[in-house]
């Protein structure tokens, strides 16, 4: 389908033809799906473990970590969706541009791109970070390392090129989005009245919920935005900010509260919160929210309500 980025379905179905020996079927695909997911998820996990240490005590590392396979949304890291799959591309080229790997930066975000919009986001952020790099060592921005943002271009690039040639429409993707779930450019005000609107009118008691949702994790993350601000965490700000402006001018905020599970910079900011000693009177209020929510959901996915 047009409306998807193709790095996870493609993942999916090279798994299922090496498994079936080059003959898929639909259960070795479904299979597949949720082998790429479980192996994705496993590698984010470990990654962002690893990505933490650099920078703080291994008790933050090991809350960052329990966090994210804990979080209210994570359900969808071990579902058939394409979330598992970037963020583990996601965390793995973050995590190569702390330690100055540039050309494999350069990789894992082409595969981050391949696999969803907001591979763009990181994109950006990442180049934040790789002048801030150059700028503490004394170096030229402009340098053989800087060869890996057109190397990061190449996935959307490639899957943009793709269907221009197939449909003739360089933002097909867009369109098929527009057609399918009515999702259109907004004002931000005007997403979030009609948003308010479903957490009051919606037609089913789960979608009012999620809607709500919405709204409370669009405040989390203008929260965590202005607190890694003032710490000038740059990169973050950037990351965690486009997102943000992306998901509150659609139609809707929806699917808002879901995407959180991608902002790998959030959870590491609640874990320095909850790991923190002087905030750690906040710790059982945090906990308690964000595993009631990671029950909540996971309960109304499983039942198949709408779990945003």
């Amino acid at each position: 389908m047009q409306s998807f980025f193709p790095g996870y379905p493609a993942a999916a179905r090279g798994v299922a033809e090496i498994i079936t020996f080059g003959a898929p079927t639909d259960a070795a695909l479904t299979v597949a799906m949720w082998l790429v997911s479980a192996v994705a998820s496993v590698a984010a996990a470990v990654l962002l473990w690893r990505l933490v240490e650099q920078e703080y005590l291994p008790g933050v590392a090991r809350w960052a970590t329990v966090l994210l396979v804990t979080g209210p949304y994570s359900v969808f890291l071990f579902a058939d969706y394409s979330e598992s799959v970037f963020l583990g591309f996601a965390v793995a080229a973050w995590y190569c541009a702390v330690k100055d790997r540039w050309a494999l930066v350069g990789v894992y975000a082409a595969a981050a791109t391949f696999t969803r919009i907001n591979g763009v986001f990181l994109v950006a952020a990442v180049l934040v970070m790789y002048v801030q790099h150059r700028r503490r060592a004394g170096a030229p921005l402009i340098a053989p390392a800087l060869l890996w943002l057109p190397l990061a271009c190449t996935g959307i690039a490639a899957y943009f090129g793709y269907l221009t040639i197939r449909t003739g429409d360089l933002l097909a993707w867009s369109h098929a989005q527009t057609l399918g779930w009515g999702r259109t450019l907004h004002w931000p005000w005007e997403a979030f009245y009609q948003t308010a609107g479903r957490v009051l009118f919606a037609s089913t008691p789960d979608r009012r919920f999620q809607f709500t949702m919405d709204l409370l994790f669009a405040a989390v993350i203008m929260v965590a935005v202005i607190v890694l601000a003032r710490r000038r965490q740059w990169p973050e700000v950037t990351y965690l900010g486009l997102t943000l402006i992306a998901l509150t001018t659609s139609s809707t905020f929806v699917s808002l509260a879901r995407n959180s599970v991608t902002l790998f910079p959030l959870t590491i900011l609640i874990a320095v919160t909850v790991s923190h000693p002087p905030r750690r009177a906040m710790k059982p209020v945090i906990l308690a929210a964000w595993w009631t929510l990671f029950v909540v959901n996971t309960a109304l996915f499983a039942f198949g309500y709408r779990a945003d």
